[in-house]
């Protein structure tokens, strides 16, 4: 039974790191889809203003 405890936290600090990877991938296929450079320039803003958000409060 402990043994399956564990497991269970283990996929459960997984879950919000695959729900980011996700959101990634989608972010990376629109990323791809911009039409201009400042399109790409300004949703690389957004992408990396995102990513940082996130890390600050997962700390």
């Amino acid at each position: 039974m402990k043994s399956y405890n564990n497991i269970n936290c283990i996929s459960k600090q997984f879950v919000p790191i695959m729900r980011q990877k996700t959101r990634l991938k989608a972010w990376g296929t629109e990323l791809a889809s911009a039409r201009t450079s400042m399109q790409r320039d300004d949703f690389l803003l957004l992408l990396i203003s995102a990513c940082l958000e996130h890390f600050v409060s997962a700390a």
